[in-house]
């Protein structure tokens, strides 16, 4: 499990940050709402074939995918320039050709998540043989995970502990900068620094355009959730001559990238925190850790406090604990585990199963999807100004995300499908919940897992963990600027 990036980490080191891989002079060059997502020229790139071979991945090679790269310039502009390669794996369709529907890409979100082990979706997460007629595409976008290059900046960026979220005092506050200036520091000399000049959404869709034609492809389909619907909308909108089925999970909001966006998920976050604390004092017989919400509530911010003071074994302090419980915002999947292993905590004192949440100190890499956040977050739309600037910016943030084109895209009819959804392990208490999770949606016969037991949350830990943690870098409640 990847080390959880922590709230005031992303904060902090986007006030440092800002953009590295942007020069002055672009900082400091005139900046108006429509100028900062433009689109790209007419392509004049035609990617090699994609040389498809074995996966190294173990999930991938039970489902039989098959895995390769597609070239693609670093720059589109020049695209008789610098060549990178992004990481793409695929599951063929199951049915007879003549039921065939194309290809279906997926995105799950970030930016800075990995999607390649998502070629799996069609047989892991579609009931009832709903995906079985689609060559399913799953890919990493340019800097992340498998594609190359991987870009990271410092591994050690959330090792614990670190010091408190709240900078209730301006010793704490400093040492916030200081550590957010060494991050940035870091990533001036990462390897690949120039790709964080050609990180927007727009480039990211380029890739997607060259890989529908890499596939053969005149019009694709494409599954994706949160950061993945924005990527999606942003293809509709300049290649709507190419759009077959777009599903769109989770949307982001395009009148609020990324600044305001940030902020409407801390509220709902918040939301979910008050719901998750609730369940804990419904299920107190279970639990433990208190009979009503607020005593929850209570005793979760006394046990921050004392975590700041004194570490658990000298490492997991106030704010790693927040970063596991957030993981509780993003799925119903966690929140036995984390009840279990903070119930552990306060009956015994004993933080392991708390540490293994929170996930191994970094090593080299392992900021992949935090620093690819940063990049792209950061150059995708005009961040806003000190506080005296902030009415303007408002007025201007209402203009942002292609207000050119992206509206066509947002604003129009579309057809809405309402699917039945299981039942979730919230509410249902936790034994039953654990019961629930690991016994439902076996595999189909003849899948490659061949009968073995296919559980929702197979995917989340192995995959949404990695980029979910990563999106612990969304807490972004600062402006990116270049200092």
């Amino acid at each position: 499990m990847r080390k959880i990036v922590g709230i005031a980490t992303a904060v902090a080191t986007v006030l440092a940050l800002g953009l590295v891989g942007v020069s002055s002079a672009q900082a400091d060059a005139k900046w108006s709402p429509r100028s900062h997502h433009k689109a790209h020229p007419p392509a004049t790139y035609v990617p090699p074939p994609i040389q498809w071979g074995a996966c190294s991945d173990p999930t991938l090679i039970a489902f039989g995918a098959q895995c390769g790269f597609l070239v693609v310039p670093l720059d589109y502009a020049h695209p008789k320039g610098a060549k990178i390669k992004l990481a793409v794996s695929r599951v063929l369709h199951h049915t007879p050709d003549s039921q065939y529907q194309g290809v279906m890409l997926v995105n799950p979100g970030g930016p800075g998540g990995s999607g390649l082990i998502y070629s799996i979706a069609g047989d892991a997460l579609v009931p009832n043989g709903g995906g079985d007629s689609y060559d399913w595409i799953g890919f990493d976008p340019r800097g992340v995970g498998d594609s190359q290059p991987s870009l990271a900046c410092d591994g050690t960026v959330t090792n614990g502990p670190r010091p408190p979220y709240e900078p209730t005092t301006k010793d704490i506050l400093n040492q916030w900068v200081s550590r957010s200036k060494a991050y940035a520091k870091a990533c001036t000399h990462a390897d690949g620094e120039e790709l964080f000049n050609h990180v927007k959404t727009t480039d990211s869709v380029a890739d997607i355009e060259s890989l529908r034609i890499a596939l053969g492809q005149s019009k694709l389909n494409f599954y994706g959730f949160s950061y993945g619907t924005y990527l999606a909308s942003v293809y509709m909108t300049l290649h709507p001559d190419r759009v077959r089925r777009f599903v769109l999970d989770s949307t982001v909001d395009p009148r609020g990238v990324w600044y305001r966006d940030n902020q409407a998920q801390d509220i709902a976050f918040q939301k979910t925190f008050k719901a998750y604390m609730a369940y804990l004092a419904q299920y107190s017989d279970h639990f433990d850790v208190g009979d009503t919400p607020q005593e929850v509530e209570d005793t979760y911010l006394a046990t921050v406090d004392a975590l700041n003071a004194h570490p658990a074994d000298g490492i997991f302090g106030g704010d790693e604990l927040t970063d596991v419980f957030t993981g509780a915002a993003y799925y119903v999947y966690g929140w036995v585990d984390i009840g279990d292993a903070y119930a552990t905590y306060l009956h015994t004192g004993d933080a392991s199963a708390l540490e293994d949440l929170y996930g191994p100190p970094g090593e080299p890499g392992s900021d992949n999807g935090y620093a690819m956040y940063l990049g792209t977050s950061c150059t995708d739309a005009q961040w806003p100004e000190p506080a005296a600037a902030e009415p303007r910016q408002r007025r201007a943030q209402r203009e942002l995300l292609l207000p050119h084109v992206g509206e066509r895209v947002v604003q129009r009819p579309v057809r809405v499908l309402e699917v039945p959804v299981e039942p979730s392990g919230a509410g249902l208490g936790p034994q039953r919940a654990r019961a629930d999770l690991d016994g439902r949606r076996d595999a189909r016969p003849g899948d490659a897992l061949r009968g073995q037991p296919v559980r929702p949350v197979d995917l989340p830990d192995r995959v949404a963990d990695r980029g979910r943690r990563r999106h612990h870098a969304r807490r972004l409640a600062v402006r990116c600027r270049v200092h």
